[in-house]
């Protein structure tokens, strides 16, 4: 009888009406997704990975915080007067978390889903210490608090930090590549790969060879990275997989995962 419905339910395109359900249980069976940017293509990938997991199991909706606590704590908030089925969160910040709803964090060395950002900050400055790098320095920008984890684990490494409070992105990497080989650094740890893509900018503009002179190691193996001249050395770090299982982890609950970000080897560092 179950295989003739399914079929049946297969022939009509049928799909589960979530109004109706509302109504019938009182939860909007909403999985509620927070991120602190959708403009981030890292952030993007995660949202790709959730939404992929649940597919048609369940209605998403996606709210971006801009790094904001009060606008994570309206967000937790909201989800849960509306009744929502689970929440995944990307923590910024510590807020307060209902007891009514599942809250699943995602991306941090601590979270239910995430990596080991000291070890990937490790990675990354070994790579370079390796290849000959004999003055490195760590550009980043920007708030996020995970960007902060890996400056401080490279900084342990002995990396000098050179860091803004403005947007990350190209230009910001170009003007902290400056004030870094200003400096007399040779290797580069860029905290996201727009601010590797600004250090290579500034290497060419000062006719500085890459990777002979100075090298540049970026992070999360953004699609452009392999595209540029040279190409960029970075860390690819598994964001649509964290999304993925963390979707997966809402249906079927599971214990806690941390996968293992990955060295790239391009042309931005030395054979």
């Amino acid at each position: 009888m179950r295989e003739r419905v399914n079929a049946e339910l297969k022939r009509q395109h049928y799909q589960p009406n979530f109004a109706a359900r509302q109504l019938a249980s009182s939860r909007s069976g909403v999985i509620g997704i927070i991120v602190p940017s959708l403009a981030n293509q890292v952030f993007a990938d995660v949202v790709r990975g959730v939404t992929d997991a649940l597919s048609t199991a369940l209605p998403i909706s996606v709210v971006s915080t801009d790094y904001d606590r009060d606008a994570e704590q309206r967000s937790v908030d909201s989800f849960e007067n509306q009744g929502a089925a689970g929440i995944i969160w990307v923590k910024n910040h510590e807020i307060d978390l209902p007891a009514s709803v599942p809250v699943l964090t995602i991306m941090d060395s601590e979270s239910d889903v995430g990596f080991d950002h000291i070890t990937a900050a490790n990675t990354a400055v070994t790579h370079l210490k390796r290849k000959g790098a004999n003055h490195i320095a760590v550009l980043t920008a920007g708030n996020d608090p995970r960007a902060g984890v890996r400056s401080a684990a490279a900084r342990e490494c002995g990396a000098t930090i050179f860091s803004t409070d403005q947007t990350s992105d190209v230009e910001t990497g170009r003007l902290l590549a400056n004030k870094a080989l200003s400096a007399g650094h040779d290797g580069l740890f860029c905290n996201n790969d727009d601010i590797a893509l600004g250090a290579l900018f500034e290497c060419i503009a000062q006719g500085i060879s890459v990777p002979a002179q100075v090298q540049i190691c970026g992070f999360n193996n953004l699609s452009f990275s392999s595209a540029t001249e040279p190409s960029l050395t970075t860390i690819a770090v598994p964001r649509y997989e964290i999304g993925q299982i963390a979707g997966e982890a809402l249906l079927k609950p599971r214990e806690r995962v941390m996968l293992a970000p990955k060295l790239v080897v391009r042309g931005s560092t030395r054979p």
